[in-house]
């Protein structure tokens, strides 16, 4: 299993982080998944892996199940496949898909966040904003504030793809791999990988290539200019949400795919 830090990217890092780790993230993610401890996802998960494990043994992917777990565990890596299952591709990589605005209309909101944040900075300098001092009521001197923060945070998921979880997910499937076996393995992965994705397409240079590709690139997301410590620490549960809904989608999708018609051998598929 997967070591998982303690500690979150704002509080190892200097007064204003500059980036976020989006690999120690998805663990933590896949970390509260794997604690679920209630029936339903004690049975979502159950359903899941026994989907994964009969369509390994079927699709001739079983010998590589097996040879990798000589050095990984089996429901670890279960739990890694399970979480990239979804092939991400056929999702729509809009912003409108978790905004409700598609770019123009967010830019807009956005710049009105910023223009009552001053407005009410200019109400709070006059003597109506001493009043509300005087009473201990902060709520005017707030506001500006959690407006900026709002627009600034909008900003700042708006632009996260779907497909960012999904090239996650798969690196930390093959970076599980090569730790514990010191080797990449890319048939093996490959063929597991295929399985898990319903991919026909999905082969070891594929594979190979992706890996060569993905790999190189940092995990780490930056942060805007001057973000505050708070900034980090919401960016950081903001982007552990959408990690821990891609986790729950692929278990259910998975789950579903339990009582679809037997798929036939990746070797026979065309």
């Amino acid at each position: 299993m997967m070591d998982t830090s303690s500690r979150t990217d704002a509080e190892s890092s200097r007064e204003e982080p500059d980036s976020l780790d989006l690999a120690s993230i998805f663990e933590e993610a896949l970390a509260e998944a794997r604690s679920r401890s209630d029936q339903r996802a004690t049975d979502l998960t159950a359903k899941a892996f026994d989907y994964l494990r009969r369509e390994i043994k079927r699709n001739a992917a079983e010998n590589s199940f097996e040879k990798l777990t000589k050095g990984c565990e089996p429901q670890e890596l279960l739990w890694l496949l399970a979480a990239c299952s979804e092939d991400p591709e056929p999702e729509p990589d809009r912003v409108s898909l978790i905004m409700g605005s598609n770019s123009r209309q967010l830019k807009a909101i956005v710049k009105e966040f910023r223009e009552c944040a001053a407005r009410i900075d200019s109400i709070n300098s006059a003597i109506v904003g001493q009043i509300f001092s005087a009473a201990n009521i902060p709520l005017p001197h707030q506001l500006p504030t959690g407006l900026r923060e709002f627009a600034a945070l909008t900003e700042f998921v708006a632009p996260l793809q779907w497909q960012t979880y999904w090239t996650v997910a798969k690196k930390q499937l093959i970076y599980y791999v090569k730790q514990k076996t010191k080797h990449y393995h890319d048939k093996w992965v490959a063929e597991l990988i295929a399985t898990a994705t319903d991919r026909d397409d999905y082969d070891p240079k594929t594979h190979s290539e992706w890996r060569r590709r993905n790999l190189a690139l940092t995990n780490r997301l930056p942060l805007p200019r001057h973000a505050s410590v708070k900034f980090a620490l919401m960016a950081r549960l903001l982007i552990k949400t959408i990690y821990s809904a891609c986790i729950s989608a692929a278990l259910v999708k998975l789950s579903h795919r339990e009582g679809s018609a037997p798929s036939k051998p990746l070797t026979k598929r065309r």
